[in-house]
């Protein structure tokens, strides 16, 4: 049988924690963000120099250029949003204007720091 203070209204307790604020977060401002050097993704020590040509001969990896940067895209052929099919047509070659014409969002460009191996020489940027 319950007693009669099983069915009596509790008082708050004072000390505890006030309630979680269900609203949300507001978003990090993107605008803040730092502009990606050559460098993000790779080290100093890890990152190469490429020429156009060395990206182009590539058999051993599935490398694209953006920007004078070249990644190594081997790994996230099967999780490309847009499939593999646009990596897959700009293998070996310079995808900046593709890459920019589909309007690719922050959070895109972000995830493409993983995948950077390196950059062009000089003499062939872009």
């Amino acid at each position: 049988m319950a007693s009669p203070t099983d069915h009596e209204a509790k008082p708050q307790d004072p000390v505890a924690a006030p309630a979680a604020d269900p609203t949300p977060a507001p978003a990090p401002d993107a605008a803040a963000a730092p502009a990606p050097s050559a460098t993000d993704g790779a080290t100093d020590a890890e990152i190469k120099v490429f020429t156009r040509a060395e990206v182009a001969m590539s058999v051993e990896r599935q490398l694209i250029i953006i920007k004078n940067k070249v990644y190594d895209v081997s790994a996230y052929m099967d999780d490309h949003p847009g499939g593999e099919d646009p990596l897959l047509e700009y293998l070996g070659a310079d995808a900046s204007t593709a890459f920019d014409d589909i309007g690719h969002s922050a959070s895109a460009k972000r995830t493409m720091k993983a995948f950077l191996i390196g950059k062009l020489t000089p003499e062939d940027e872009a």
